[in-house]
């Protein structure tokens, strides 16, 4: 049985809870200087009530956004985890559906997620229907 207090698990509600766009929960799980971290976008905030905006803000804009998670799901360390996902989503500006992918590097510290950096191909989006194989969620 997997330990409840594990990074592996630790980031499993991470996800879960990004995934059901509820910022609240995802804040619960975070260091109050928590850090959220675009380096492909070149986004980065850091702080409770800044990342409530900023995720809040991507969920807003992105609205029907969705994850294909890799078969293997997250795999963790003692102090991170690493998860690899396509993002499927339709465009707000344009209104095409495309998809891109990605990798979340989740640091964990004292039994709190203390920074995600996330490195992905949103820059150069294909249309939908090109993911690997994964999990839908």
């Amino acid at each position: 049985m997997p330990d409840s207090d594990s990074p592996l698990e630790l980031c499993r509600r991470y996800r879960d809870a990004f995934f059901a766009r509820d910022v609240e929960a995802i804040l619960a799980l975070v260091t109050p200087d928590f850090v959220f971290e675009n380096v492909t976008a070149g986004e980065r905030v850091k702080g409770i009530d800044a990342v409530r905006s900023h995720i809040a803000s991507i969920h807003s804009r992105w609205a029907d956004m969705r994850f294909l998670e890799r078969d293997e799901g997250i795999m963790s360390g003692e102090q991170h985890a690493v998860a690899e996902w396509t993002a499927l989503a339709t465009h707000p500006d344009t209104g095409d559906e495309i998809e891109w992918d990605g990798i979340d590097l989740i640091q964990v510290r004292d039994g709190r997620i203390c920074r995600n950096a996330v490195y992905s191909s949103a820059h150069r989006a294909r249309p939908q229907g090109h993911a690997r194989t994964g999990a839908d969620t």
